[in-house]
């Protein structure tokens, strides 16, 4: 199961973060697996420092579950210095394995596909799919002509991470950099037509449970059609003004 999360949508939670993960574990067990977003951005053009996987905390809207979850033991955790996953279960080091600095975050065979060639679940507890990072493996898989096009990043930043040493290595980017997702909830009253993404109430917060493998089924296509769909309108996203320049003169 992936799982993308805000706590403070839950209400009170006795225990807080911890509850909720080991809620979870015992229903999945560790023949099953979890699977959470740790992100970091660890750029040299910002002040988040370097990325080490033992050590930097994830981005505030991230949130609280998976800040926890990582430093947990028997979590693992990938080396990727701006999108991170971590996982947990029997196939937590085949999840994480290979995903580093020299690969796009999100391409074939990266943490949240395998989770969905496993025929998983994607819980999005308290939040839609404007924080479901699954839907950037839909936008790699279906080749969106969009990708290269990003937020706009001084000229020679580079990913930066922390060796067990304490030095810091950089690392050039890598062709692409995932961008604005605040409009993936587009896509909603698709995958609830064809139930694949079922609303589902866990104490006061909306929640939605997705197949994930029959999500990116259905997505591909939809991407490859109508890209320009999936890019918001929010006058402060550099990343989707960029984007839409591709489609649309001025």
């Amino acid at each position: 199961m992936a799982l993308h999360s805000s706590l403070s949508s839950l209400g009170h939670v006795e225990g807080g973060a911890l509850t909720v993960i080991r809620a979870l574990q015992e229903i999945i067990t560790e023949k099953g697996a979890l699977i959470m977003p740790t992100h970091t951005s660890s750029l040299s053009c910002n002040d988040n420092g370097p990325f080490h996987p033992k050590k930097s905390g994830c981005k505030k809207h991230t949130g609280v579950i998976p800040d926890t979850f990582w430093r947990m033991e028997g979590v693992k955790r990938s080396l990727h210095p701006t999108h991170s996953a971590a996982a947990w279960g029997e196939k937590a080091d085949w999840l994480i394995e290979h995903h580093s600095p020299f690969i796009y975050a999100f391409e074939e065979n990266t943490p949240f596909h395998k989770a969905a060639l496993m025929g998983g679940k994607i819980l999005l507890l308290g939040v839609k799919n404007t924080r479901n990072s699954s839907i950037h493996v839909v936008e790699h898989l279906a080749d969106a002509p969009y990708l290269e096009a990003s937020y706009p990043l001084p000229e020679g930043t580079v990913y930066l991470t922390e060796q067990d040493d304490g030095s810091v290595r950089e690392y050039p980017l890598t062709r692409y950099i995932p961008g604005c997702s605040k409009n993936f909830d587009i896509f909603d009253p698709l995958l609830l037509e064809k139930n694949i993404m079922k609303k589902c109430s866990i104490g006061p917060s909306e929640s939605y449970l997705i197949d994930s493998y029959r999500m990116m089924k259905t997505l591909i296509p939809c991407f490859k059609k109508y890209p320009v769909l999936a890019l918001c309108r929010h006058e402060d996203c550099k990343c989707c003004a960029n984007r839409r320049k591709l489609f649309f003169k001025d």
